[in-house]
């Protein structure tokens, strides 16, 4: 290891020293499972900012949308866009119905509209294996990021799962509501500082062009530079999982459902969605000044991170390197949260019918919540060193996800007529079919997601208009 790589080390475990400060003392606010869970229900409009930020910030907007564009150009910035555009949707239809509802899950609300167990239970178990998959992507993006130290992928994926497992375990929403604050402070000031700071020393747009122009980048320099050169038919395949996904996530409502009021959770979400799409654009360029940098030398080794080193001082740098650790945590401690909603809340509370009144039986959800978390990330931890690949994990999941959910939950708040057995055949069918299709027992040249809503929405209107009266 030389020099520069300890230096940024030290910086690095003094950023991950503070991140487990600021959870200690965070774990002074919980006081039961509605602290663990939803912070009290107290979120304000900037730490709600924060962390809807912050959560979306992770693998796959700012890692994995960087290393797009260092492969596709500007046309890379497609996925992390897309989350910005997916916060705006759930903010302008979605934040202020679903907060003045006063829920926990997701799976509240469909239990609460389809009057169903078996809808809760199916809602709470596809939206905990989809978390499960994003949560896996996000622990193989920090081990990329911190092979830039020399250290081994699978040791860093390891001690990484392990210190956010800890800080989330001891502090619940409140931990991860003012960590992904700091997390996203740090965020703002590295991952713009890498853009300014290498369009600076290549002669701006210009600049990176000329350099560009000398290599054979993928589809020609125009296509390369083009915000649309991947095709329209291929940015809309990255987007639409993105934005289905969203609008239904657990880990983006439990933060909805966090805030003070219904005003403050809309505007969150507008404001949040402003920022992301910023961020897309930005993480795009700076996988396209790695290729003009660094050429196409990058294989395993994060665009982002290797641009950092090459440009920046080697403070500077480490600063960036702990912003990317930043943007993976933020996200990761996040689903870990939002898994333990799912198997205490809809599960053990729920499903099974338990109580959390009482002093002992909160203690008692408190120690469960510890061991799902711990559960869950080490479960993560084998999927992310099992399975290669973040982007391709992520559509997956989305994909799983929304197929199943989209069409009863958005239909469930705006048509009353759905009912419990529509409901319940609509996500089995979405679900199932849409599997059929990633694994290719079913061949349809159409985007796995597309193919599972409709499978989706036929089912519930043919269940619905089959069984249920008009209201």
């Amino acid at each position: 290891m030389t020099q520069s790589q300890i230096t940024m080390l030290v910086i690095l475990a003094a950023y991950m020293a503070v991140i487990l400060g600021v959870g200690l003392y965070a774990s002074r606010k919980v006081k039961g499972s509605e602290d663990f869970l939803l912070a009290g229900r107290s979120m304000g409009l900037m730490v709600l900012v924060g962390t809807l930020c912050a959560t979306q910030l992770g693998g796959g907007n700012i890692i994995g949308t960087s290393t797009n564009g260092y492969n596709q150009g500007l046309s890379g910035m497609t996925f992390g866009v897309s989350t910005g555009i997916a916060m705006l949707v759930l903010g302008l239809l979605m934040a202020k119905p679903m907060r003045k509802m006063g829920l926990c899950t997701i799976s509240d609300f469909v239990y609460e509209r389809y009057q169903s167990n078996a809808a809760r239970v199916l809602t709470a178990g596809f939206s905990f294996a989809a978390l499960v998959g994003i949560l896996a992507a996000q622990v193989g993006a920090i081990s990329k990021v911190l092979t830039v130290f020399g250290i081994d992928s699978k040791m860093a994926a390891v001690v990484a799962i392990s210190i956010i497992i800890l800080y989330t375990s001891f502090s619940g929403m409140w931990g991860v509501a003012l960590t992904d604050v700091v997390q996203l402070v740090v965020i703002f000031i590295g991952v713009p500082l890498t853009t300014v700071i290498g369009m600076a020393k290549i002669g701006g747009w210009s600049g990176m062009a000329a350099k560009l122009s000398a290599m054979d980048v993928p589809g020609g320099l125009d296509t390369y530079l083009s915000p649309t050169g991947i095709g329209l038919a291929a940015m809309a395949s990255i987007a639409l999982p993105m934005i289905a996904y969203e609008i239904i996530g657990q880990d983006f409502y439990q933060r909805l459902l966090s805030a003070k009021n219904e005003r403050i959770a809309k505007t969150g979400c507008i404001i949040a969605g402003c920022i992301l799409m910023a961020m897309g654009v930005n993480s795009a360029i700076d996988g396209m000044l790695a290729r003009a940098f660094l050429g196409d030398s990058l294989t395993e080794v994060s665009a982002i991170a290797s641009l950092a080193v090459e440009v920046l001082p080697t403070v500077a740098a480490g600063i960036v390197i702990a912003a990317l650790c930043a943007a993976v945590m933020s996200t990761a401690d996040s689903l870990l949260l939002a898994c333990t909603s799912h198997v205490v809340n809809d599960i053990y509370l729920g499903a099974m019918g338990k109580s959390a009144d009482d002093e002992n039986s909160s203690k008692a959800v408190l120690r469960m919540s510890i061991v799902t978390t711990v559960l869950v990330g080490a479960a993560s931890l084998f999927i992310s060193l099992a399975i290669p690949g973040i982007i391709t994990i992520l559509d997956y999941a989305y994909t799983f996800y929304a197929s199943g959910l989209v069409v009863p939950v958005l239909l469930g708040l705006f048509w009353k007529r759905g009912n419990a057995m529509a409901a319940v055949t609509s996500i089995v069918a979405g679900g199932a079919v849409s599997l059929l299709c990633v694994f290719k027992v079913v061949n349809i040249p159409v985007d796995e997601i597309i193919v599972g809503m409709v499978a989706s929405l036929a089912a519930y209107l043919a269940v619905t208009l089959a069984t249920s009266k008009e209201k």
